[in-house]
């Protein structure tokens, strides 16, 4: 779902009405747009609202997959019909896959 152009006028009058100023001088919209950004970044990784499921094929002998550019983080991962155990980011980066 996109925001619209009214949508984002909207939210921008409210970060105003919030910081009891609506001085476009003050807070700009480009200022007021990056803070709207980065918090809707924030809920879709912490909130795990944008979920999808997808399922690839592997390939014998093949370490490396590509993952969707949008991808924020991977929440599970069934191999042969069985959930694998979780890895963290450490753990991946002492692997060896050479």
């Amino acid at each position: 779902m996109a925001v619209t152009t009214n949508d984002l006028k909207t939210l921008r009058h409210l970060v105003r009405m919030g910081l009891g100023n609506t001085d476009k001088e003050t807070v700009s919209d480009e200022e007021i747009d990056y803070h709207l950004s980065m918090c809707q970044e924030v809920l879709n990784r912490e909130g795990m609202i944008l979920r999808k499921s997808a399922t690839a094929n592997t390939v014998a002998n093949q370490e490396r997959y590509t993952i969707p550019t949008d991808c924020v983080s991977i929440l599970r991962v069934d191999y042969d019909g069985k959930k694998m155990g979780f890895i963290d980011y450490d753990d991946i980066l002492e692997l060896d896959i050479s």
